[in-house]
């Protein structure tokens, strides 16, 4: 319990950030350090009730969740990792973290070939569009790269 009281203070911690530092560099590096240190808890969490916190309006919450997908990745986040990692519904960092999370999801869960054939269409539908940064369009092509 203690490791998820610990990611619980984080995740407000991020939403603090978010809406208090301003956008930029220093932003940036401080919800980055505070996603690593979520990261190295996550292992210590057995069971997470992912599904609340992808809906939560808080973004460290939604954190929280895409890094235990991360951490256990499963066939059944498959879908909502996709449309998470270039849907409007997600800031820019968190499409980044769903993406880490697809990632490892299309590494080591069990998919058809159905589902690869859908990433695959969709992440090239989306860099087509030309929405996203560098670091989320870079993470897509490697992603991409790796399916074929």
């Amino acid at each position: 319990a203690d490791a998820l009281a610990r990611v619980d203070e984080l995740a407000a911690l991020y939403d603090q950030i978010r809406s208090q530092v301003p956008s930029g560099p220093e932003r940036s590096r401080l919800m980055r350090l505070i996603s690593s240190t979520m990261w190295s808890l996550i292992p210590q969490i057995d069971d997470l009730a992912v599904k609340p916190r992808l809906l939560s309006d808080n973004g460290g919450t939604r954190l929280s969740a895409y890094k235990y997908l991360e951490w256990r990745p499963t066939a059944e986040s498959l879908d909502v990792l996709l449309s998470r990692s270039i849907g409007t519904l997600e800031t820019p960092f968190g499409q980044y973290d769903a993406l880490l999370a697809l990632r490892r999801v299309l590494g080591q869960a069990q998919l058809t070939p159905e589902q690869l054939q859908m990433v695959r269409a969709t992440l090239g539908w989306y860099l087509q569009l030309g929405y996203s940064g560098d670091d989320r369009r870079n993470l897509m092509q490697s992603i991409l790269s790796t399916l074929g």
